[in-house]
């Protein structure tokens, strides 16, 4: 390859991973509002998370092997969250014990994305590290790294807000005009965790389905299927909930 073709692939390949970083943007920021309460506590802003996930964006783009197979959105998540998570735990007061299994499962993950170029499960993490599920889980709850299984109550209540004043914009929730918050909240928690996010993302963090799918690996029209189902679901929970 002579010299100037050279240069013009480099630039190329250049443009086309700032192109795959500024698309993948509503990742950082819907990741850095989830750990925003995090951070808090360890005296940071969520600016300063975003910054941060945007390196750990860059970095995921410099190691990304698009012949691999794998959604780039899949594959940054844990680069984005591990970077913020990184920058959180330093400026957080911790004990030697605690910062060496951050630093081991951190390790660990970074070891298997670069392996399977994928967020490695649960199972594929503890046995890297060679302990058992229910230590890892130990662990977990010990350096806070275990993402919330659904949005909390405090959360639903504010997505049920939300909803509520979407119905106008939105004709497929006119079944919520003879309905209470309250029944709505309720209705909520019924949700599974999948639907309860979809329905958080899109209503409370205002994400696009699009970016929705970012943030949970699924195609833009997976999410409108799960948007949907969702709504039905809810509605159905809070028939259950208005007759019992």
């Amino acid at each position: 390859m002579s010299t100037q073709r050279y240069g013009a692939y480099q630039s190329w390949e250049e443009q086309r991973r700032q192109d795959r970083i500024e698309t993948h943007l509503p990742l950082v920021y819907s990741l850095a509002s989830s750990l925003a309460p995090r951070a808090g506590q360890a005296m940071l802003d969520v600016s300063d998370l975003i910054q941060t996930g945007v390196l750990g964006l860059y970095r995921a783009a410099e190691t990304f092997d698009e012949g691999r197979g794998v959604p780039f959105g899949a594959y940054a998540k844990p680069y984005v969250r591990g970077a913020m998570l990184d920058e959180i735990a330093k400026n957080r007061s911790q004990s030697r014990s605690v910062r060496d299994k951050y630093r081991k499962i951190r390790a660990a993950e970074d070891a298997l994305m670069q392996r399977w170029m994928r967020e490695p499960s649960e199972q594929e993490l503890a046995d890297e590290i060679g302990i058992d599920m229910k230590t890892l889980a130990e662990w977990q709850r010990e350096i806070d790294l275990r993402e919330a299984p659904s949005i909390d109550e405090a959360a639903v209540s504010e997505v049920a807000a939300t909803v509520e004043s979407a119905e106008a914009e939105q004709p497929e929730l006119s079944f919520l005009q003879r309905e209470s918050k309250a029944d709505l909240v309720a209705a909520l928690g019924k949700l599974d965790e999948r639907e309860q996010q979809i329905l958080y993302l899109y209503y409370q963090e205002e994400l696009t389905l699009k970016e929705i799918g970012f943030v949970l690996d699924l195609s833009e029209s997976q999410v409108s299927r799960l948007h949907k189902r969702a709504l039905g679901h809810l509605k159905q929970h809070m028939e259950m909930v208005s007759t019992s």
